[in-house]
């Protein structure tokens, strides 16, 4: 006795979330067999067609733009309707078969579900349609129920179970009704194809690679703020300063104000570490890749600070005095100055005159230079 329906939907759905599991190590023909093979057990169908893109949203993929995968036809029939296929994917995407491309915008409309082949055409343009005479038809997939995820950028995987007779005893309504259960799961296991699967494991390779070959440090990010790659520049860089920790704290404030959607004012841009200045940067990289949402720059600017009690010494200067230098320091405003020690910005502004008179310099640009030059020097 073969397994009850319950089971096998939970076993389906299983194989529809792979690529959540295998990440980047699911081969796209192993994910592709394993789904047709548990939608063919839900569907009791005679053959079923997996669906996926292939590359990029917004330009022509190296070679057909859809992959067709089946276990159980005729190699015309996917290689027929990746044909039919023109590309590239978006807004409009162009089907040379009016049939495939009536239902693909009939789904996208639809959004995520289970369809039936009434919904999509009627009988009429079934019949007139090149790809359903000519290679459908001849290899038994006359009648369909099946699934479809439509992304926002206007890709699609859906996974097709075809039947050969309209009273075949798996093509009812209560079928489409337990597919529609593989839904959510195939969605989950499309988004996370596209982000670790091998095509996505590639590209982001290749970005490392180039971000490995830049003079520049830089950590590279997911859409999250997590950390995904250093560089052998910021490795470098940030080895003397790992005991100390506060250049690292710094870095990955840059990553979580990055990975947070209703982020406002950036962190400090020049921070001091054990052996040295350094300015640290960002930027959000929208989309431009699956699993890259941003990467942070650090340069090292100048030597460190002094001791506190050596900057007061040195200078004449108070305790509050020697905190706001060493805040002019990092290139903060008055206004960011006040924010980090609690005082009012007109409190701010009159310190930071106080302590330029004492250092006898013009300008806040100047300020870092002289708490790092050597020597002592005295003020009354």
């Amino acid at each position: 006795m073969g397994p009850r329906p319950l089971d096998r939907v939970l076993a389906a759905q299983r194989a529809l979330l792979a690529p959540a599991a295998f990440g980047g190590g699911l081969d796209a023909d192993e994910w592709a067999a394993s789904v047709t093979e548990a939608v063919r057990s839900v569907a009791g169908c005679d053959h079923t067609l997996f669906v996926m893109p292939v590359g990029a949203a917004d330009g022509p993929a190296d070679g057909p733009a859809i992959h067709v995968y089946s276990d159980d036809t005729d190699a015309s029939v996917p290689a027929a309707v990746e044909a039919a296929f023109d590309g590239p994917w978006g807004d409009d995407p162009t089907w040379a078969d009016a049939l495939l491309g009536a239902a693909y915008q009939t789904r996208r409309r639809g959004g995520p579900g289970a369809y039936h082949e009434r919904d999509l055409a009627p009988a009429s343009a079934v019949e007139a349609s090149a790809v359903f005479r000519e290679a459908l038809a001849p290899n038994g997939l006359r009648h369909t129920l099946g699934i479809a995820v439509p992304l926002a950028d206007g890709r699609e995987f859906s996974v097709a179970a075809y039947y050969e007779r309209a009273d075949a005893p798996g093509f009812t309504d209560e079928t489409l009704a337990d597919l529609a259960l593989l839904v959510p799961a195939l969605d989950a296991g499309a988004r996370a194809y596209l982000r670790y699967g091998p095509e996505a494991t590639a590209r982001r390779a290749g970005f490392t690679a180039a971000v490995d070959a830049l003079s520049a440090a830089v950590l590279v990010l997911d859409e999250t703020g997590a950390e995904v790659h250093w560089n052998g520049s910021l490795v470098g860089l940030l080895e003397p300063e790992t005991e100390d920790g506060r250049l690292l704290a710094h870095v990955r404030r840059w990553a979580r104000y990055l990975g947070t959607p209703s982020r406002t004012t950036p962190p400090q841009a020049v921070v001091q570490g054990a052996h040295g200045r350094y300015r640290l940067g960002g930027v959000r990289l929208e989309a431009a890749l699956d699993g890259v949402g941003g990467v942070v720059t650090v340069e090292r600017v100048g030597l460190p600070l002094p001791p506190a009690p050596a900057l007061r010494d040195r200078f004449g200067l108070t305790r509050r005095e020697t905190e706001v230098a060493s805040l002019l320091a990092e290139g903060l405003s008055d206004r960011t100055i006040a924010a980090c020690l609690s005082i009012a910005h007109a409190t701010a502004r009159r310190h930071t005159e106080r302590v330029l008179r004492k250092l006898g310099v013009s300008s806040r640009a100047a300020v870092a230079a002289c708490l790092c030059q050597t020597g002592v020097r005295r003020y009354g």
